[in-house]
């Protein structure tokens, strides 16, 4: 036990969500997998952020999650791209991921072209879209449909891809100039992913595959899991 109750920065409201539909996916999936590292055990394709490095990693993830990769369309997009007779007018307005219906009904996720490079974030995109397509096995979608969906590929074991590709930080340099550029992906914020991974594996503070996150989300998943568990 420790001497103290450490201090979260989650709210009331962010926590009690996260516990109430972790139970509600409980309910509705029976007990969640181990989660899963980014090492060949489990994805023992090469990678090189080609389109045709992108199959094999959407296969697993529906193998993870339960779908059937059959029922699924694999497309990607580039800037200003017409998806569904919708037109992506920005460049920095464009999502990582889209999924939709086609006319026959066929799920369809696109991927945005300009993050296959980023082998953490493409697995996060697809998580989260073969999400969508798990949670639409039981309804209407619900009103906080886009965050129950993060949490619900956290739940499938891939909150390391969800919880390291929430901020990516690049810098570069040309001849005249440095440049840098934050980038936010996800719905969840991160005080919620940490909890949720947290809640989820009770032996994370002693578990290899901490290791596996950032410096910063491993340090708020310790910091969650001494206030969830002293």
């Amino acid at each position: 036990m420790w001497p103290f109750k450490p201090k979260m920065s989650i709210t009331p409201e962010d926590r009690e969500w996260t516990e109430a539909n972790i139970l509600w996916l409980k309910e509705q999936f029976g007990q969640h997998p181990d989660i899963i590292t980014p090492t060949k055990d489990n994805f023992p394709s090469d990678f090189y952020g080609r389109e045709a490095d992108i199959k094999p990693i959407l296969d697993f993830v529906c193998k993870q999650i339960m779908v059937s990769v059959d029922d699924i369309e694999l497309q990607f997009f580039d800037a200003s791209p017409l998806i569904d007779g919708i037109r992506m007018e920005e460049e920095e307005d464009l999502p990582e991921g889209i999924y939709y219906q086609n006319d026959n009904g066929r799920h369809v996720i696109a991927l945005n072209n300009q993050q296959l490079a980023d082998f953490t974030s493409v697995i996060a995109t697809i998580a989260h879209e073969v999400a969508h397509i798990k949670l639409l096995t039981l309804g209407d979608p619900e009103e906080d449909e886009e965050y129950l969906t993060d949490l619900t590929a956290i739940y499938f074991g891939f909150g390391i891809f969800i919880g390291n590709s929430t901020f990516s930080f690049n810098q570069w340099q040309d001849e005249y100039h440095q440049k840098w550029s934050l980038k936010r992906t996800g719905y969840l914020p991160i005080e919620v992913t940490t909890y949720a991974i947290a809640l989820l594996y009770p032996n994370s503070s002693n578990s290899y595959w901490t290791d596996y996150l950032k410096k910063d989300i491993k340090k708020q998943v310790e910091q969650a899991h001494k206030f969830i568990y002293s």
